[in-house]
C-alpha cells in the first residue's frame, strides 16, 4: 500500500506502516525495496534490479544513432532540419518532464507514465537500475549519479570517440591521403560533442542541485522532501547544501555565462561580425572558412546571425524554470505565478524575434511555449481539492 497520508495524527512510529514502508510518516522503503522519492511506490527488489526492456530499447536506439553517424546520414538530416526538430522537442520535454518535480503537483493518468519515458531524455539512470537495491540509492545516490556519474560517462564517450577518430586519421595522414589540418576539424567535433552532452544533462543537473536544500518539517525534526532517511539537521547534509551551492555557481549559472564569454571572444576575433552559413545560420568563423570549422556551430548554426546568442537565452530559461523556480516555494500559488510570468516573458521574446532560420522551427518553439503556459495553468486547477467547487463546474477536473 501507499505511505500514510500526512495529518495531525501522524507519528514517527514505523510499526503502523504497510509492507515495504518505514520511517517518518512511512515515507521510506524498507531494505530490499526501491523507490525514486517520497510518495513513489516501494518496489520489491525481487522483481528485478535492472529494467531489461528499457536497456534493450536504449541499446537499439544507440545502434540506430551510431548507424546514422557512421553512414554520414547525420549531415543530411542536419541539412533537412531534422536534427533541429529533435533538438527543439528534446528541449521542450526537458522542461515538461521536470514540471511535476518542480511544481510539486501530481498529474493524473497517463501523464506520469509518459513523463517516466521522457525522463530517459535526461539520462536518468535510476529509471533503468534500482540503485536502492544496491544501497546506493536515495537522494544522495541521485546527486552522485546526476551530478558526477552521468556527466563523467558522457565526457568519457566523447573522448573515446575523439581518440578513435584521431587514430584512424593519423593512419590516413601517414599514408599521405590527408594533411594535418584535418586534426583541427576533429578537435572542433570533440567540442561540439561536448556541447551536445551539456545540452542533454543541463536540466537534470540544474533541478537536482536546486532540490538539495528542500526539507520537510515534522515538529522539530526535518527530513529531505525526496528522501526521509536524510536528516536535515546533520553536518553531512549541511556540507551537501554547501557543495550544491558551489556547483550551482559552477554549472547551472557558470555554463551559459562561460559559453557567452567564449562566443563573444570568437565574435571579437572575427572583427565583431557574425557571418552566415550556407543555410543562412550564424557562424563565428571567417566568411570563407568552411561552416564545419566553427567550434560553436552546435550552439548557433540554427539561428539567424543577428540572434547568434539565442541558445544562451534558452539556457537561462531552463535555469529559471527548472532551478530558481524550485526555491520559490514548491506547491504554492506564488511559485505558479512565477513560472507563468517567466514563461510569458520568454514566449514574448521568442515571438518578437523568431530567431530560427527555418520558419517551421519558430512555430514548433512557439507551440512549446504555449503548451508549458497551459501546463502551469493546469497545475493550479489540479490543486483545487474542494469537491463542492467542482460540482458547480460544467467541465470535469479530469478533463483539464
Amino acid at each position: 500500500g501507499p505511505p500514510l497520508l500526512l495529518n495531525d495524527n501522524t507519528t514517527m512510529d514505523s510499526s503502523t506502516c504497510a509492507t515495504g514502508y518505514e520511517g517518518p510518516v512511512c515515507g521510506n522503503c524498507q531494505p530490499e525495496y526501491n523507490h525514486l522519492k517520497v510518495g513513489n511506490p516501494c518496489d520489491p527488489c525481487d522483481d528485478g534490479v535492472i529494467n531489461v526492456p528499457l536497456v534493450m530499447g536504449l541499446f537499439c536506439c544507440a545502434l540506430a544513432v551510431g548507424g546514422v553517424v557512421i553512414s554520414g546520414a547525420l549531415g543530411v538530416l542536419q541539412d533537412f532540419g531534422v536534427i533541429t526538430d529533435l533538438r527543439i522537442l528534446v528541449g521542450f520535454y526537458q522542461i515538461l518532464g521536470q514540471a511535476s518535480n518542480v511544481l510539486d503537483v501530481v498529474m493524473p493518468y497517463p501523464v506520469p507514465e509518459l513523463v517516466d519515458f521522457i525522463k530517459l531524455l535526461f539520462l536518468d539512470v535510476r529509471k533503468i537500475v534500482m540503485l536502492d537495491c544496491w544501497d546506493i540509492g536515495g537522494f544522495y545516490g541521485k546527486i552522485v549519479t546526476n551530478i558526477v556519474a552521468v556527466p563523467a560517462f558522457i565526457v568519457g564517450v566523447c573522448v573515446l570517440i575523439y581518440i578513435s577518430q584521431k587514430r584512424t586519421l593519423m593512419a590516413v595522414i601517414e599514408a599521405g591521403a590527408a594533411d594535418t589540418s584535418a586534426l583541427e576539424t576533429l578537435k572542433v567535433k570533440l567540442k561540439q560533442n561536448l556541447f551536445l552532452g551539456i545540452f542533454l544533462v543541463y536540466p537534470t543537473i540544474t533541478t537536482t542541485l536546486f532540490r538539495v536544500p528542500q526539507c520537510q518539517y515534522f515538529g522539530e525534526a526535518a527530513f529531505h522532501e525526496d528522501d526521509y532517511t536524510i536528516d536535515c539537521g546533520t553536518t553531512k547534509f549541511s556540507l551537501t547544501v554547501a557543495f550544491a551551492i558551489f556547483v550551482i555557481l559552477l554549472i547551472p549559472i557558470g555554463v551559459p555565462v562561460v559559453f557567452l564569454i567564449l562566443m563573444l571572444r570568437a565574435k571579437q576575433a572575427n572583427g565583431g561580425v557574425v557571418n552566415e552559413t550556407a543555410l543562412g545560420g550564424a557562424k563565428l568563423v571567417a566568411d570563407d572558412d568552411d561552416d564545419e570549422s566553427d567550434t560553436y556551430g552546435f550552439l548557433i548554426r540554427d539561428y539567424r546571425p543577428q540572434y547568434w546568442y539565442h541558445e544562451i537565452v534558452t539556457y537561462f530559461r531552463k535555469l529559471m524554470l527548472g532551478g530558481i523556480s524550485v526555491v520559490m516555494g514548491r506547491g504554492t500559488i506564488a511559485q505558479t505565478y512565477f513560472v507563468i510570468s517567466i514563461e510569458a516573458f520568454f514566449q514574448m521574446h521568442h515571438m518578437r524575434t523568431y530567431p530560427f532560420v527555418v520558419y517551421k522551427h519558430n512555430v514548433m518553439e512557439a507551440l512549446g511555449h504555449c503548451s508549458l503556459m497551459l501546463l502551469y495553468a493546469i497545475s493550479l486547477i489540479l490543486r483545487n481539492e474542494d469537491e463542492d467547487t467542482w460540482d458547480a463546474e460544467w467541465f470535469p477536473k479530469e478533463g483539464y
